[in-house]
């Protein structure tokens, strides 16, 4: 996970935009294509409750959102935009669909901001923050598991044009997140823990499970506001969810 953090947000937007711009699959001419598809009874379909979203609110200019009164600037996020939006693969696939596919992207970026906020609002309240070379130290880990290596994971970060700024931001969110997992872990009863036969082939760790209902409880007790040019807030999914 280490290792693809930085890259892990693009990632999820190639899925996003392809998901967007795919065209209809022609099929082969076969029979099977040939006959249309039964469509489902709604009345049957268990789709689950829809996830709950904080009330839309219109704040002020240049704030896209405000963690426990800690605002996130529009500029950040635009600037994060445009990063994304200046890849050959994506500037491609921006055409004929810009509006929409700004408002997927911008959400996106803007649940990564609040949920980084999240966790340093958490790591402060633990008194855990991480050093600088404990950062260093989890990019250094990033470079060694990175496929091919530190060349070739300088040269992801050059391609994907990170920032410095940016570079060393997202590593004192993995260090953050280490820190505060290592410190559940110091005062886990794992006696109150039951991973269960699944848990332990899959290899699940205590301190996971601690590590995820600590921040179940912090998403849930933070007060995030999000503009509605963005959309609304939900903590139950921690990601924005564009209106309309």
């Amino acid at each position: 996970m280490h290792a693809r953090l930085l890259i892990a947000l693009l990632v999820a937007l190639t899925l996003l935009l392809g998901a967007c711009t795919d065209d209809d699959d022609p099929g082969d001419g076969s029979a099977e294509d040939a006959a249309p598809e039964e469509e489902p009874d709604p009345e049957e379909l268990d789709l689950g409750a829809p996830p709950e979203l904080s009330d839309p609110v219109d704040l002020e200019d240049g704030v896209a959102a405000t963690v426990n009164g800690t605002e996130i600037e529009s500029e950040l996020v635009e600037e994060r935009f445009q990063a994304v939006a200046d890849l050959p693969e994506f500037s491609e696939q921006l055409e004929g669909q810009e509006d929409e596919a700004r408002a997927a992207i911008q959400s996106q970026i803007l649940g990564n901001l609040i949920v980084q906020q999240i966790i340093a609002d958490g790591a402060q309240d633990l008194g855990v923050e991480p050093s600088d070379e404990e950062v260093q130290a989890a990019e250094d880990e990033a470079a060694e598991q990175f496929e091919g290596g530190r060349e070739a994971f300088e040269e992801a970060l050059e391609a994907e044009d990170v920032s410095q700024e940016q570079r060393e931001q997202e590593f004192r969110f993995v260090a953050r997140i280490d820190a505060i997992r290592d410190d559940l872990e110091s005062n886990l009863d794992v006696d109150d823990l039951d991973l269960g036969e699944e848990g332990e082939e899959l290899g699940i760790e205590p301190a996971d499970i601690a590590f995820q209902e600590w921040f179940a409880e912090r998403l849930e007790s933070t007060e995030v506001q999000v503009d509605q040019e963005y959309g609304a807030w939900s903590p139950q999914e921690a990601q924005v969810v564009p209106l309309g």
